[in-house]
Formats: structure tokens, C-alpha cells, sequence
């Protein structure tokens, strides 16, 4: 499997699942429900026995030879991942797409939500950061 997940999300029941593409979590509907999830993925370069972040959950049936209006899958992320692997996953994906500065900015909001200082801003006077 190749590709990175798009984000996290959360039930009501506070449980989190990777959020990504049938075609990245499934391969394209051919992994039964419960396969492990590797990040980075073992096309790129993961290692089974280290990098098993979550379990493939659900996902919406891919029809072949025509055109799918949905490729979505989810897979709950494994209790025991320590949430510096699921920070360095993310990060990964918008070094990887170029919003590595999204990223800065959405951990700084995260940090000033749960109790930390505001950060200075380098923008100029009457800009925004």
C-alpha cells in the first residue's frame, strides 16, 4: 500500500480513525475489513513490524469501469500509537504537499487552544500571520 491519510476524525464516542481513499486504506476494495495500517505505507518505504498505525474499519465499495462519487475509507487508529507518530504522519502530508506552513500554523492554534502562550507573530503591523 502507497499514500498518506488525509486527516483524523472522531465518532461521538471520542474513538479517532484515519479519514483517507479507498484506493490508499483498501487497495481498492481488495483488503478485508481489519488489516493494519502502515505509515508511512510499505510502498513507501514502512516497515511492518514498527510502523502499524491503525486498522482498516470501513469503506465505501469502489465499482470498476465507471465512475465512483465517493472513495473514502476509515481505519481506527491503534490505542497505542503515541500521538508524536501521529503528529509526524501529519506533518509528513503537508511537507509532502507543499502547506508544511498550514501545518505550523494549525499546531500553534492547537497549542494556544489547550493552555499555551499566543506566538508571536512575524507579520507585519495590521497583518495577519
Amino acid at each position: 500500500m502507497a499514500g498518506t491519510f488525509g486527516a483524523l476524525v472522531q465518532d461521538p464516542d471520542g474513538k479517532l480513525y484515519i479519514l483517507s481513499n479507498n484506493h490508499v486504506l483498501a487497495n481498492e476494495n481488495d483488503l478485508p475489513i481489519g488489516s493494519p495500517i502502515f505509515q508511512p505505507g510499505l510502498l513507501d518505504g514502512g516497515n511492518p513490524s514498527a510502523d502499524r498505525i491503525a486498522a482498516l474499519t470501513r469503506f465505501i465499495q469502489l465499482v470498476g469501469n465507471q465512475s465512483n462519487s465517493v472513495d473514502a475509507a476509515i481505519a481506527a487508529i491503534d490505542e497505542s500509537v503515541p500521538a508524536p507518530v501521529l503528529s509526524a504522519a501529519l506533518y509528513q502530508r503537508f511537507g509532502s504537499r507543499g502547506e508544511a506552513d498550514f501545518a505550523d500554523k494549525l499546531l500553534s492554534a492547537l497549542r494556544y487552544g489547550f493552555g499555551g502562550h499566543e506566538e508571536k507573530s512575524d507579520a507585519p503591523k495590521g497583518g495577519t500571520r
